[in-house]
């Protein structure tokens, strides 16, 4: 009896510093998921500020946003292009102020596509010169 108490002492105490052991390689491994959090959360409060700047695509911005927080660039990346295409289209027909507003466009998702890591569209193709 006392030869199974001390093996059954035993084998629970290894198991409790066999959990232990595993538990502090976990933990040492959620901290480099913490940074990687921080840094898509950087992202994210950029983009809310550019969000600002955009009232009428504000909704198709929040799901690019989501595509790009799940992993999935691609669908970013075409909402993304959309809306600049779209608001690229909004100022083509400007004569007077086309230039600042094509540049202020351009500035706009750049800071964003740089900031969500997606590639930019080749600005150089649409401008009216």
């Amino acid at each position: 009896m006392d030869f199974f108490l001390n093996f059954l002492l035993f084998f629970a105490g290894a198991i409790a510093v066999i959990l232990n052991i595993m538990l502090f390689f976990k933990i040492w491994g959620m901290t480099d998921n913490v940074k990687l959090l921080e840094a898509r959360v950087a992202v994210i409060q950029q983009c809310n500020l550019e969000k600002q700047k955009m009232p009428d695509g504000e909704n198709r911005f929040i799901k690019a946003q989501a595509q790009w927080i799940r992993g999935n660039k691609d669908a970013a990346k075409q909402i993304l292009d959309d809306m600049f295409y779209e608001n690229l289209a909004d100022i083509f027909d400007l004569e007077n102020s086309f230039e600042d507003e094509y540049n202020s466009l351009i500035a706009r998702y750049s800071r964003i596509y740089q900031k969500m890591g997606l590639p930019e569209p080749d600005y150089a193709a649409f401008n009216r010169q």
